[in-house]
């Protein structure tokens, strides 16, 4: 396996075009913006493995044929003695080879590779129980081409399931076939099919059809259901007892096959059925224990091997009497973790009056038995894994060692069964953390790279704590490579969270900071947070009440003063009218001639018109321009829809007739008909005075100045969010820095309120003694042209996030606005400037349609 970079988790037409994809469910926008099908998204976890066996293959035979034909000369011998003497010495594996036949025999192709991991993983030689194949005689000969054929079909249905490799799967079904013909003229000789091979042979491919159908989700032949009960007789105990286990995985194949292709689909069948099957387990797993008993050892200390620091999950470990029998029991702690899977999936589905409840006593009880028991199965795989890696080394009484196959081969087989008790929902977070350390370990030190990008994979989780009887549950996806050593959080959007304290973003951060720096095993050199609208005021709130979680601080449109904020927005629905109502103003009007009459008298007050207002503070827009005369009836407005456009334009003044907040600056105007002037309530306005401020009784239409008050006096939370100069002194002082960004075209919230905080923090430090040290660690940049957050006429795209690409946006300060909090903080430059791009089409892979320098606003 290589590396070969990051998987896109774009839709196959963005990934075709090479342009960023916004990975909205369930189809990406900019398939459907452009009118082009959208077939989905990959599945992340099938990327993990690629298939790069033909392709070394192919390295390996070319390199090795450059060095025959300059180096080695090639001994002439026969066809039958080359084929027969490599063969031969393949299954044996014995160490006769001169240096220069070894040159030649490390170039092997699929079939060898295939039967070289068959035999090092099925056959196992001189041990108390050779593993299911290990009588085989005919094994150890390879006196029969079928037998070679069927070796090789099961290594590569194997390695395929291992791999994930679609090409492995047909190699193997192709060599499978190609068994089979070998097989049938074996059976059809009446001498032949007297033979110990031709009993082999077919075992064989019994093995394949279960490797396979494990592989596919689908059902199992009958036929592959074990050796039939009349025939075990003949069979020792010990060897009937696996033979039962395979009939047992067969089941278990057929019931998630089942499950998969929907023919069973009721909750009800499918919990009896999958309680019924792990009865079956529980029976198999004791009598399994009466001959293949393991040792249960406790950790003595760091000075006894293994080490619990990093080989021991707890305090005790398993030792086993050979490396074949961890395996047959992780199969079945594997298989218990699948029923319950299935179990905890079906369980939601079923109906509070199923007849389950009356049938099985306590139900829910089991239930949690079941989750109990795939807990405990978690665990003891876990302590199987020293053994496993070669870690435990074990002596018989006799004082003879019994020897440990390689740790490599160890890692493999402990891929799967590790995955499942890792990624158990319920186990607890020292268990995970302890998988993925022996998954690095598999990884790095034994060259098995599948296990790295498990680590990568495993869930990270942990619980959050807020108050005495409540949490959250969260995780984080880490990547395997770090190497800035920032931590970076971000905000949320809408209301989320807007009923708390703050409390709960502090909280997150500080266990995000504790998960990194577990898994990297390294803390964060830095810390930073970006956030735009909601995630802009939580950016203040967290600077305010949590000074020491970042460094750096990017507050985009922020939500400040938000009681206001709320009821400002609030404000619209009463003014314009329902889109039912006589002189309700439709979003084409507000898009075509009012968003042309608004262009028309400002956009050229900057000394360009290019159809943005650079400072919409100098527009002072007059509606009456558009008030119809006599006779006309098309592209203008009533007296009444005038003074709705003029009341738009103005700020909300309170009881005591001062500002509430400012009002909606022009050139908004074309996306706010989405929201704001829609003709329906503000969603989050309507939810927050129903559910936080009044009751789910109150109408949105009836809202006046009054509710705007009795908002702001309750600020629930404390959620207002405008601090002083003073508030953020803390912050300052630990040299903290913020840089807020604000779009001149805004269409939920307003820029000149963020503009009217900005003069705010002027006045109060000015009060404070601190006049003109305001940009010393606060700047205010308002971008023109932009939209909320993003989109935009303008050259909006500038490293914040948003919509459309910014693939094309470098990380330097001069035109990322990350990148310039980064080196503000970390090189003291603070900006002056930050340079936006407009993409054409808002597509970075379409080129730049111009660039613009945006500037701060400078305190005096």
């Amino acid at each position: 396996m290589v590396y070969c970079g990051k998987p896109s988790k774009g839709c196959n037409e963005c990934r075709r075009r090479k342009i960023k994809c916004d990975q909205t469910e369930p189809l990406c926008l900019q398939c459907t913006k452009g009118g082009r099908t959208c077939t989905g998204y990959r599945n992340q976890l099938d990327l993990m493995f690629r298939d790069e066996t033909r392709k070394t293959a192919h390295k390996a035979s070319t390199k090795a044929q450059k060095q025959r034909n300059s180096k080695i000369p090639i001994p002439s011998s026969s066809k039958n003695s080359t084929d027969s003497n490599s063969s031969a010495s393949l299954i044996s594996l014995r160490s006769s080879n001169t240096p220069e036949e070894i040159s030649r025999s490390l170039s092997m192709n699929l079939n060898q590779q295939a039967i070289c991991f068959f035999l090092h993983n099925y056959v196992i030689p001189s041990t108390p129980t050779s593993g299911r194949v290990g009588y085989m005689h005919s094994l150890q000969t390879a006196s029969s081409e079928a037998v070679t054929a069927c070796m090789a079909s099961v290594g590569m249905a194997t390695l395929a399931n291992i791999n994930y490799s679609a090409d492995l799967r047909i190699a193997a079904r192709e060599q499978y076939a190609h068994a089979l013909s070998l097989t049938n003229a074996m059976l059809r000789d009446p001498i032949k099919a007297k033979q110990p091979e031709a009993l082999d042979t077919v075992m064989l491919l019994g093995m394949f059809e279960l490797s396979s159908c494990l592989l596919t989700s689908s059902r199992a032949p009958p036929f592959l259901a074990g050796v039939p009960r009349e025939c075990q007789a003949a069979l020792p105990k010990s060897e009937a007892l696996l033979e039962d286990v395979t009939t047992l995985l067969v089941k278990l194949c057929n019931l998630r096959a089942e499950i998969e292709d929907r023919t069973l689909t009721s909750p009800d069948h499918i919990i009896s059925q999958a309680f019924i099957l792990e009865a079956e387990f529980i029976a198999s797993e004791a009598e399994l224990w009466e001959h293949y008993p393991y040792e249960i050892l406790p950790v003595l200390g760091r000075e006894t091997p293994p080490s619990p620091a990093d080989e021991v999950y707890g305090t005790y470990y398993h030792s086993y009497t050979d490396y074949f029998v961890p395996n047959i029991y992780n199969a079945l702690r594997g298989a218990r973790i699948l029923i319950t899977e299935i179990i905890d999936e079906a369980s939601p589905k079923l109906s509070p009056s199923s007849p389950l409840y009356s049938q099985i006593d306590n139900l829910p009880l089991l239930m949690e038995q079941s989750r109990t028991a795939a807990l405990q199965a978690a665990i003891d795989i876990c302590a199987s894994v020293p053994y496993d890696l070669g870690s435990v080394e074990i002596k018989r009484k006799d004082g003879t060692n019994l020897g440990r196959n390689g740790r490599a081969v160890g890692g493999y087989v402990l891929l799967w069964p590790l995955c499942l008790a890792g990624d158990l929902p319920y186990a607890p977070t020292s268990l995970r953390d302890w998988a993925v350390n022996r998954f690095e370990y598999i990884g790095r030190a034994l060259g098995i790279k599948q296990a790295i990008w498990m680590a990568a994979l495993l869930r990270m989780g942990e619980y959050g704590v807020f108050q005495t009887l409540s949490g959250v549950h969260y995780e984080v996806w880490l990547p395997i490579g770090w190497k800035g050593k920032r931590f970076l959080a971000t905000g949320n959007g809408g209301i989320d969270g807007s009923s708390s304290n703050g409390e709960w973003l502090h909280t997150s951060v500080v266990a995000g900071k504790g998960i990194v720096a577990r898994f990297y095993n390294t803390a964060h050199l830095k810390s930073y947070y970006i956030g735009c609208s909601l995630g802009g005021r939580q950016g203040f709130q967290s600077a305010v009440k949590f000074p020491d979680d970042f460094d750096g601080i990017v507050a985009g449109a922020p939500g400040l003063d938000f009681n206001n904020l709320v009821s400002w927005r609030a404000s619209f629905f009463p003014l314009t009218g329902s889109s039912g109502s006589p002189d309700f103003i439709t979003a084409m009007a507000w898009k075509t001639f009012i968003h042309k009459a608004v262009l028309r008298q400002c956009d050229s007050i900057d000394g360009v018109v290019d159809g943005i207002i650079e400072d919409p503070s100098l527009c002072h827009f007059n509606a009456e321009e558009l008030l119809c005369q006599a006779g006309q009836e098309k592209d203008c407005l009533t007296p009444t829809q005038v003074n709705i456009v003029q009341g738009i334009f103005s700020p909300l003044i309170g009881e005591d007739g001062r500002v509430i907040y400012p009002a909606m600056q022009p050139g908004s105007e074309e996306l706010a008909t989405t929201k704001l002037y829609a003709g329906k309530p503000f969603s989050y306005s309507d939810e927050w005075f129903k559910y936080v401020i009044y009751d789910p009784s109150w109408n949105a239409s009836t809202f006046n100045i009054h509710d705007a008050a009795v908002a702001d006096a309750r600020n629930p939370g404390d959620i207002r969010t405008w601090p002083t100069y003073d508030d953020l002194a803390k912050y300052r002082t630990r040299h903290g820095k913020i840089i807020i960004h604000h779009g001149g075209q805004d269409n939920q919230i307003t820029s000149f309120n963020t503009k009217r905080y900005y003069d705010y923090l002027l006045q109060s430090a000015a009060g404070a003694g601190s006049a003109g040290h305001l940009d010393s660690f606060l700047r205010f940049f308002r971008i023109s042209g932009m939209f909320h957050c993003s989109g935009g006429p303008g050259a909006w795209v500038l490293g914040q996030g948003g919509g459309a690409p910014s693939e094309g946006i470098e990380f330097k300060r001069e035109n990322n606005i990350l990148a310039a909090i980064v080196d503000w903080v970390e090189k003291g430059v603070a900006p002056d400037t930050v340079e936006g791009v407009k993409f054409v089409d808002d597509n970075a892979t379409s080129g730049v349609a111009f660039r613009r320098r945006h500037c701060r606003l400078v305190d005096f």
